[in-house]
């Protein structure tokens, strides 16, 4: 089905159920569906990268292997209505191989009790301080995860529930949808459900599309960069109407360690919250301490302070030689330089003004245990594929309005492997942004989504001017005139 086919978004819902219900390999083109392959993908060692992510181990809460009791055989009928389930059927979910996959939009059911849900998640956003430094606050909830491969609902008492995100959660009039954390582990320390201690149902979030994330994802692991996995869901609180929201693996928790880095032993990690500063990754001076990094380097996963004395300490020591020579050997000897300029050509090339390649915020470093060499954790990609908030007109200068240089330290690496980076650029544009791949995992989001954004009465209300279907059009183009942009600069 063509994007520009829009009529297809109204058709009568038993067309709809139709579309969903759709063999999933038609859909996908070549079989697309475990996060861990996209069909016929250049694999990392295709682009020079390397992969670290093993198969999924997925649990349910009591600790079993879930996969033990799932065979291949597709969820069966359980008998709900449209108005009972309050979202298209299902469909064909495929062989069971994780949470994470692109057959079928999940459904999930969020209960608090009191009728005041949304004043109560309000009341516990902190939109009045800096965003910076307090604890994020829950309120207990049920789960209740309808599986499609079991055709039985899962349901989950004491879960930790909250809105996600800062400024999004605390500007709705800029939003349209507002994302919610599920926290496993929140009140039973080491809970996982399928695998995953945490999971992230994300909103609007600047992004009009619920699309640039998933396809910032899924053009990372194309590209050979660690990525969480992806999929969508389609969310109902206390009965009311159902949403679909992206739905994306948390990025600084054991289980990302484990399935994307590749490691069951922990390294350090560390994330930079953009709310409470950016890193110029010049701070190391003689001396430095743990305590003076933590404002903007925060420890997770478990990792202690101290740790940044063998890890983050010793790699901002790179940054401070003033020859491009030692700066190079003590970089490279600290730092997976591979991975750390192949982040920074995706984010120039998309562009995402707000990400690591410009802003320097919004990604981590985990110390492999392996080597305890660095490798960048990009996450909350919703600015990707906008360059419009670049406002200049050199494509691969990007400074966004809310920030008024580059990280210096990120401009020594722009320097220092600009050729390395060009050829990364031209690289990402004709293969993951090229035909086969791209433009193709958005036209099969949008043939999936499509009959669950008709149900969505945001969606078809257009509420606060959101026109969904515009959105993805309008996404489209600028992917195709991006990559027709970096091909004609590059290639000349």
């Amino acid at each position: 089905m063509g994007l520009l086919q829009r009529t297809f978004a109204w058709l009568v819902v038993a067309g709809l159920v139709a579309a969903c219900q759709t063999d999933p390999q038609v859909l996908a083109g070549d079989g697309l569906g475990a996060q861990d392959g996209l069909g016929d993908a250049a694999t990392p060692a295709d682009l020079g990268g390397q992969d670290g992510a093993p198969a999924e181990d997925a649990t349910a809460q009591d600790g079993k292997p879930l996969a033990d009791t799932l065979d291949d055989t597709t969820a069966p009928d359980d008998g709900a209505s449209l108005g009972d389930l309050a979202s298209p059927d299902g469909g064909d979910p495929g062989p069971y191989e994780g949470l994470y996959q692109d057959r079928v939009v999940l459904r999930f059911d969020l209960e608090l009790d009191t009728d005041d849900w949304e004043g109560v998640l309000g009341s516990i956003l902190d939109c009045e301080g800096d965003m910076c430094g307090s604890k994020r606050l829950y309120v207990p909830g049920t789960m209740i995860f309808h599986n499609p491969w079991t055709g039985q609902d899962e349901r989950v008492e004491q879960v930790a529930l909250r809105y996600r995100g800062n400024s999004s959660a605390c500007m709705p009039e800029d939003n349209p949808r507002i994302g919610y954390k599920v926290s496993l582990n929140e009140y039973e320390p080491g809970r996982r459900f399928h695998g995953q201690k945490k999971l992230n149902f994300l909103g609007t979030e600047g992004d009009s599309s619920l699309l640039r994330e998933v396809l910032a994802f899924e053009s990372m692991k194309k590209f050979g960069l660690p990525a969480a996995k992806v999929g969508f869901a389609w969310v109902r609180v206390n009965g009311g109407p159902g949403h679909l929201h992206p739905f994306i693996q948390e990025s600084d928790d054991t289980p990302y360690i484990e399935e994307i880095l590749g490691e069951t032993t922990k390294g350090a990690y560390f994330k930079v919250d953009g709310y409470c500063g950016r890193p110029e990754f010049t701070e190391w001076e003689e001396g430095i301490q743990p305590a003076s990094l933590t404002k903007v380097w925060e420890p997770k996963a478990g990792t202690l302070p101290e740790a940044m004395n063998t890890t983050l300490i010793p790699l901002l020591e790179c940054f401070s030689f003033d020859s491009d020579s030692q700066f190079q050997d003590c970089f490279e000897a600290r730092a997976d330089a591979d991975l750390w300029l192949r982040a920074l050509a995706q984010d120039t090339a998309m562009p995402d003004p707000d990400g690591f390649g410009f802003s320097a915020k919004n990604h981590s470093l985990y110390f492999r245990h392996s080597d305890n060499r660095a490798v960048v954790v990009m996450w909350d990609k919703d600015g990707s594929y906008k360059p419009e908030f670049c406002y200049n007109e050199d494509i691969f200068e990007c400074i966004p309005s809310w920030i008024s240089t580059h990280s210096d330290g990120l401009m020594r690496l722009r320097d220092v492997y600009q050729q390395d980076l060009d050829a990364l650029m031209l690289t990402f544009a004709t293969t993951v942004m090229g035909d086969l791949f791209l433009p193709q995992r958005l036209e099969h989001w949008y043939t999936l989504l499509t009959p669950f954004a008709a149900l969505d009465d945001d969606m078809v209300d257009h509420a606060l001017g959101w026109d969904w279907d515009e959105s993805v059009q309008s996404l489209r183009d600028k992917i195709l005139a991006r990559r027709a942009a970096l091909t004609d600069a590059l290639s000349n």
